[in-house]
């Protein structure tokens, strides 16, 4: 009889020593739990904003709602090593910036200094991306708050359609906010209004004209005239 209770008792330890459910020690200083994320670190992780781009809507303050112009574009293109490339009004240039978590730091722009169409908002726009402190995503948009609840500025994602013509150039059409659309070339931004046309859809802006009828479509950029244009793929 007492031979038997010991092998039971030894056949119990064994089972326990390889069960991996058993609770295990744990070395002093050490916690049982310190590979797994704290749920503060679940939530508070930002957007990933590197290689995307945003269009400006519109910025929203406790007694008023500031919509982006109908001229001009307003863009924000994350790219790596903590760049923004921007195209504000008729203006491109750059800034730095940081985010850590949600916490969203932009430094001073660098743009260039064309003089743009009446009505734009440019000092606006890089004052308040300036004063940004936190990034997020909510619904599709990008949301950057201002300090002490004084705004929030929406931004769209910027979707881009691609062309190539026959001269081997190619083109981005973008569809803007509302019904107005932006041709995207070499870099630069032009904006395009829809206009009443027999066939096909057609855009005019400054120096600007753009057709399109299906998958094909013609551009009249300045003194530059791309024909035989055919859509390629959408790209974000």
């Amino acid at each position: 009889m007492r031979r038997h209770l010991y092998l039971s008792a030894l056949l119990v330890l064994a089972g326990c020593a390889s069960n991996p459910f058993s609770k295990q020690a744990v070395p002093p200083g050490a916690s049982s739990t310190s590979s797994l994320p704290s749920l503060g670190e679940l939530f508070s992780s930002g957007p990933k904003l590197v290689g995307s781009r945003w269009v400006w809507v519109e910025t929203k303050t406790p007694s008023a709602k500031l919509a982006a112009p109908s001229t001009g574009m307003y863009l924000l293109d994350f790219g790596t090593e903590g760049f923004i490339r921007l195209t504000v009004d008729c203006n491109r240039g750059s800034a730095k910036y940081t985010l850590d978590g949600k916490d969203f730091k932009a430094g001073q722009a660098a743009l260039t200094r064309m003089n743009c169409a009446p009505g734009g908002l440019s000092s606006r726009f890089t004052a308040d991306l300036g004063k940004a402190e936190r990034a997020e995503l909510s619904e599709g948009n990008l949301l950057l708050s201002l300090p002490a609840n004084t705004g929030v500025m929406r931004f769209a994602p910027l979707k881009s359609s691609r062309y190539v013509c026959t001269n081997k150039l190619k083109f981005g059409l973008v569809n803007l906010p509302g019904s107005d659309v932006a041709i995207e070339f070499d870099g630069r931004f032009f904006r395009a209004a829809q206009v009443a046309s027999g066939v096909g859809m057609t855009y005019e802006g400054e120096g600007v004209r753009f057709q399109k009828k299906g998958d094909e479509a013609m551009l009249d950029l300045g003194e530059q005239a791309l024909r035989n244009c055919r859509l390629l793929a959408a790209k974000s």
